[in-house]
């Protein structure tokens, strides 16, 4: 098994996503607090 979780902080909201075996299995967003 092989899991993968990405966090992208280059804008304002950040992009989570966190894949299992290549697929997605959970994504959100979150807003960065200044």
């Amino acid at each position: 098994m092989r899991a993968v979780f990405g966090i992208d902080v280059s804008k304002a909201s950040s992009e989570v996503a966190i894949l299992v075996n290549g697929e997605k299995v959970h994504g959100y967003t979150m807003s960065n607090d200044p």
